[in-house]
């Protein structure tokens, strides 16, 4: 800017298409001459525009070559704004009359004031504002068009960002163009990319895009991690005028709430507010709100005032926002939030078979997708071929589980549905079975094989739940954990028979109601994680039994530890480098179920209709045979308590024949017998 100096100076990278605009606008404008310097390295130019009227104190400061730099960082002096819009001072010169920046022109002005197209792939904003439809059309197709195609694995993140700026000429001009027109937009630009997204998954990036703001907004432009503490930047907040009418400043709060959770960071879990935060591993998680947290983010939502009238004039004061408020609003029924029921880290199929990829939280599964920094996952096809499959099903089979020892194709099968479930989840509108995981002796690699197939979905290490030594410490377990929305649940090495009320309801219940701990409050959580129980031969319950699928691991050695010649020695390594292969691999065998039109499976499991239905369709589908083969034979080795109901009937009948008898007379068989049915 000129307002010390008398110019004002524009840097022109060679490549930026603004440049040949500008030196039109010079041709066309001459109320401020300007000098033209080809002084850059790299071919490009400083523009110095002299401002008519204003006496320069010194010609050597802005003569052409001596004090223009070459190297894009800096100018003759005064302040001086970059197209890139960083501001730069010199100290050293001043002029005797001071201007001001709004007497530059306003062609000028608006040009420069716009965010520049750069080497990091930002998009250069769109034109000037015009009332004209078809004028705004053509713009935004050139636009469009000039847009730079993204490389692969990072084309979701670069659509998001293209359609938000393409959508962008809706809000920044006189007219509106309708969803149908950004999204064929976008599909000229998706078609230059090799390969390209699929047309569902596109329109699901540009839906999420247009919905949730467009990119140059400041807390919009990197995803939800931009609004730190969960918190909108300080020029969205909300000017409160605390009234001391309760009705009135509630209302108020709320309306800070709705203004500020655009895109959305509080929710509802379990009928009662909630935040995703992570916790000291890094894994995201969701937290219960608490008044102080609510009042927290309030006090970044809204600037909060009070009128005081002192001696007949009006003093405005900052206050903190009142608690009884913060009560009021925690005390409203049905709270008008966005419910979220868990936490995933990749992306999802909905319930209507569309595909989820957008970061951020997703209506139609109530999900919020928080994906690790780098993954980067190959494109999954609109209709996966055979070879695809094939392809995808060898990379599970063949590499990630080749070396493990399952005790048959049954074992096999229930292993790779767990693998497949994180990612279905949505397409299974009944409760899901506790996976058991189970092996003779320590060493045989019942954890590794959980921790690799969970690893695809989660990224992330799983914490596992240790048992309860009472039903009363089940239940505290039970809600905590479910309180944070966890894709999977795990109870690791079961040293002791599982027998639980609280577990085997859980696993069984749509939701899951209790008291939060050391409050009166009751939450009602959505279950939609994975079970998982892990252990060396372990005795469960006959409720837990028929709530459970087994998948068992034998290497019939002595010291299973001691293994060698694995196609694969450092198993966690490799799928830390192939996570996300692997997770094209879960999504092209689900998507290509999908196409086909969804078949079902035969096998059945009371209580869980929905489960074995989809995942055994899902995995006939892709070939994969013995899915729920060995539910009788575990049903029989596990039914410890059946068998010893059998074998008391047996001795009474055998002792006593019909005749009847007390209960006190049974005692005597079943210390006999050595049974533990009525301890």
């Amino acid at each position: 800017t000129g307002s010390e100096s008398g110019v004002f100076v524009v840097d022109i990278d060679p490549k930026n298409e603004g440049r040949q605009t500008l030196l039109q606008l010079i041709d066309e404008h001459a109320e401020w001459p300007a000098t033209i310097e080809e002084v850059t390295g790299s071919g490009g130019a400083h523009i110095i525009f002299h401002h008519p009227g204003h006496k320069i104190t010194s010609r050597e400061n802005v003569r052409p070559g001596l004090d223009v730099k070459g190297d894009g960082g800096y100018v003759v002096c005064g302040p001086s704004k970059h197209i890139s819009g960083n501001t730069y001072r010199w100290d050293e010169c001043r002029a005797p009359d001071e201007i001001e920046l709004a007497d530059a022109p306003h062609w000028l002005l608006e040009l420069v004031n716009q965010p520049a197209n750069n080497s990091n792939g930002d998009h250069r904003a769109p034109p000037p504002p015009s009332d004209d439809l078809s004028l705004v059309l053509e713009r935004a197709t050139a636009y469009t068009l000039k847009a730079a195609t993204a490389p692969e694995g990072t084309r979701n993140k670069a659509t998001y960002s293209l359609a938000g700026h393409v959508a962008a000429f809706q809000t920044d001009t006189g007219v509106r163009l309708d969803d149908s027109q950004v999204l064929n937009l976008m599909r000229l630009w998706n078609d230059r990319n090799a390969p390209p997204l699929s047309d569902s998954e596109l329109q699901s990036v540009v839906g999420s895009a247009m919905t949730n703001g467009t990119p140059r907004d400041p807390h919009v432009v990197k995803g939800h991690q931009e609004k730190q503490d969960g918190n909108p930047a300080k020029r969205d907040r909300l000017p409160i005028t605390v009234t001391g009418n309760l009705r009135e400043d509630s209302s108020n709060a709320w309306q800070a709430i709705h203004q500020g959770n655009e895109p959305p960071t509080l929710f509802r879990h379990g009928g009662a507010p909630a935040r995703i935060e992570h916790d000291d591993s890094g894994t995201p998680i969701i937290n219960l709100v608490d008044r102080d947290r609510l009042r927290h983010f309030l006090a970044r939502a809204a600037d909060w005032k009070k009128i005081r009238h002192i001696k007949g004039r009006a003093v405005v004061n900052e206050v903190e926002p009142p608690m009884s408020v913060v009560r009021d609003v925690m005390a409203t029924p049905d709270m008008p939030l966005p419910v979220v029921t868990r936490i995933v880290q990749t992306p999802i199929f909905a319930e209507d078979g569309a595909l989820q990829s957008v970061p951020g939280y997703q209506v139609a599964s109530q999900t919020f997708y928080f994906p690790q920094d780098g993954l980067e996952i190959p494109t999954v096809g609109d209709s996966p071929s055979e070879q695809s499959v094939q392809e995808a099903v060898s990379l599970i089979v063949d590499d990630l589980l080749t070396d493990f020892p399952f005790k048959g194709d049954a074992e096999r099968a229930t292993a790779i549905s767990l693998l497949l479930l994180p990612f279905a989840r949505q397409l299974i509108n009944s409760a899901t079975p506790l996976h058991l995981f189970e092996k003779p002796s320590p060493g045989t690699g019942a954890t590794l094989l959980v921790d690799m197939l969970t690893y695809p979905a989660t990224g992330w290490p799983i914490p596992a739940m240790t048992e309860g030594n009472n039903e009363e410490e089940w239940r505290k377990r039970v809600t905590a954990k479910l309180m944070t929305g966890p894709q999977v649940l795990l109870l690791d090495n079961l040293r002791h028979r599982l027998d639980s009320a609280a577990v085997s309801s859980a696993i069984t219940a749509p939701t899951w109601e209790d008291r939060v701990l050391g409050a009166s409050t009751m939450v009602n959580l959505p279950v939609r994680c994975a079970w998982i129980a892990t252990g060396n031969n372990p005795v469960v319950s006959s409720e837990i039994a028929r709530r459970t699928v087994r998948c068992r691991l034998d290497t019939k050695q002595d010291r299973p530890w001691l293994r060698a010649g694995f196609k694969h020695p450092n198993l966690r390594t490799w799928a830390q480098q192939n996570r996300g292969r692997l997770i094209w691999a879960a999504l092209t065998i689900i998507k290509s179920w999908i196409v086909a039109g969804r078949p079902l499976g035969d096998a059945k499991l009371g209580m869980f209709e929905s489960w074995p239905s989809v995942m055994g369709g899902i995995l006939g589908h892709a070939g994969i045979r013995g899915f729920l083969d060995n539910l009788d034979q575990f049903y029989e080795e596990s039914d410890t308590e059946g068998e010893q109901w059998r074998m008391l009937l047996g001795a009474w009948y055998r002792e006593h024949g019909d005749q009847p008898k007390k209960a006190g007379d049974l005692f005597p068989l079943q210390k006999k017998k050595r049974l533990h049915i009525f301890q």
